[in-house]
């Protein structure tokens, strides 16, 4: 991971990251920049994020669909509404990001963290994230359908007023979730610790 993190810092790595970010604000094709990345091309269409260090940009939906985002780590970034179908985000740090309304749909991944992120009205659908942490985020009003978490930490976190459906939280920890006004509708909760 190491190599994939230092490959945005040295050598074509941060002209080719302000090429890509000029393009996805202009909602046109970034992939063509990542592609210039070494190893792009073991990412389906070179849509190659692995890596990146981002911090305080304004990613408002932003097309990200397909994007490997393994080992990513964004900071005070603005993903409002922000499409994150089919993306990867193995080893993944999202902090204090805003992700309102972002769309979530088939997204993989084990250990990703989210902290102190904003994921209201997030949609959260047919997701596969292995022992997520969430710690300190707000999902009021989200939708969290199909989805497996299944070892996920929910740190004080409010789950308050979202719809969670059909989701498998095996061994979850919710110990320190608010889940006041929570809709909760057949949830495997087998193993979990709750409040």
């Amino acid at each position: 991971m190491t190599d994939l993190r230092e490959r945005w810092r040295t050598g074509a790595g941060p002209t080719v990251l302000e090429d890509l970010l000029r393009a996805l604000a202009a909602r046109e094709d970034w992939c063509v920049h990542a592609a210039r990345m070494p190893a792009s091309s073991e990412i389906r269409d070179q849509a190659d994020l692995r890596g990146v260090h981002l911090e305080d940009r304004d990613l408002r939906g932003a097309d990200l669909a397909f994007a490997a985002l393994e080992g990513a780590v964004l900071v005070r970034c603005a993903l409002d509404r922000a499409d994150l179908q089919s993306t990867t985000v193995s080893g993944a740090r999202f902090e204090r990001c805003s992700m309102s309304g972002a769309r979530l749909i088939a997204t993989r991944g084990a250990g990703a963290v989210f902290d102190g992120c904003d994921l209201t009205g997030v949609e959260l659908y047919d997701a596969r994230l292995d022992a997520p942490l969430f710690r300190r985020c707000g999902f009021d009003g989200a939708r969290i359908v199909l989805a497996r978490l299944d070892g996920a930490l929910f740190e004080e976190s409010s789950l308050e007023g979202a719809w969670v459906q059909g989701v498998s939280l095996r061994d979850a920890d919710l110990r320190t979730a608010h889940l006041d006004r929570a809709r909760v509708h057949q949830v495997d909760l087998e193993g979990a610790r709750l409040p």
